[in-house]
């Protein structure tokens, strides 16, 4: 499995590279916590109880697709939007401190990836950390939290997996499965006025360990955002907005087609407009993948975690 590099993706800089000044950074652009960052305040190391709820975020992210975890940043939620209030100091814990809380709560068969960092930090006089914890998706089948329930990072929360989804991962040894690649061309980016207009392509990826039959995905946009073209591959990737009421919707399926393990295919692409606004960006794009003997997976992306994306692949 590649390894990703979220830190960088998230400040430009490598991990040795970012100062306090990075930090409120993300303060000062109020970027929201979203699939691949989640924030902590320095309470979540004070207790038992409080490092159960740190290793089960850890866990939300190695089921889902890795990311950042931020300890030293209080949060304040506005209309569902987590976004960084201010720095709070990290005061008495060592990275390896912290590292162990974690490593010792989490259940697994093969040691997860994370990596931490520090970030000298003073406020108002007041010395201390900022902790940055890389998780990089996990290569086991699923890891379990104290609790003993499996959860995973679905948009900017960490929720419960279903019975059958812990089920698929468990069995998924000797089956398909499918995951759906967002990639923003950079070359057809434009802002006309306020308005983005953006074109997306499809891909997808058999990941699992037997060939995928039957493919299928959906993908709504959210109500605000327009489709104004659709590249389609042999005619496969449709729009059915009409059939839910005006709402964007696209529909990609070949029933044609066999995806052999760890090939991506290309499937499609789509020309999609929105109005230059943080609803806009951080609207959950929802969609469901899913093929013959692998369960059907719902997940949400966002426009700003499609953005990030392209920044971090033009460096």
């Amino acid at each position: 499995m590649v390894r990703r590099n979220y830190i960088f993706e998230l400040f430009g800089k490598k991990p040795t590279q970012i100062g306090q000044e990075d930090i409120e950074k993300l303060i000062k652009n109020k970027v929201g916590e979203n699939l691949h960052l989640e924030y902590k305040d320095p309470r979540i190391l004070s207790s038992n109880e409080q490092r159960n709820k740190l290793a089960k975020s850890v866990t939300g992210f190695l089921n889902a697709d890795g990311g950042v975890l931020i300890i030293g940043i209080e949060v304040t939620e506005i209309n569902g939007e987590k976004l960084p209030e201010q720095i709070v100091p990290v005061i008495g814990y060592t990275s390896e401190q912290i590292l162990q809380m974690v490593m010792s709560r989490i259940g697994y068969l093969t040691a997860p990836d994370i990596e931490i960092f520090d970030v000298d930090v003073d406020v108002r006089g007041q010395r201390g950390k900022v902790y940055l914890l890389q998780i990089q998706k996990g290569d086991d089948l699923v890891y379990q939290a104290p609790d003993g329930r499996y959860y995973k990072r679905v948009g900017n929360t960490t929720v419960i997996m279903k019975h059958k989804e812990i089920a698929a991962r468990f069995g998924k040894k000797g089956k398909p499965h499918l995951e759906l690649i967002f990639i923003a061309d950079p070359n057809k980016l434009q802002k006309v006025v306020n308005i983005y207009h953006v074109t997306i392509y499809f891909f997808v990826e058999n990941k699992g360990k037997a060939s995928a039959r039957y493919p299928m995905f959906q993908i709504k946009f959210p109500r605000t955002f327009k489709i104004n073209a659709l590249y389609s591959k042999n005619g496969k990737l449709k729009d059915i907005s009409k059939l839910y009421g005006g709402v964007p919707v696209i529909e990609w399926k070949d029933y044609t087609e066999v995806i052999h393990p760890n090939i991506l295919l290309y499937t499609g692409g789509v020309r999609i407009s929105f109005q230059d606004h943080p609803f806009n960006l951080h609207a959950q794009i929802e969609y469901v993948i899913v093929c013959e003997d692998m369960e059907m997976e719902n997940n949400k992306i966002t426009m700003a975690d499609i953005f990030r994306n392209l920044i971090s692949n033009q460096n």
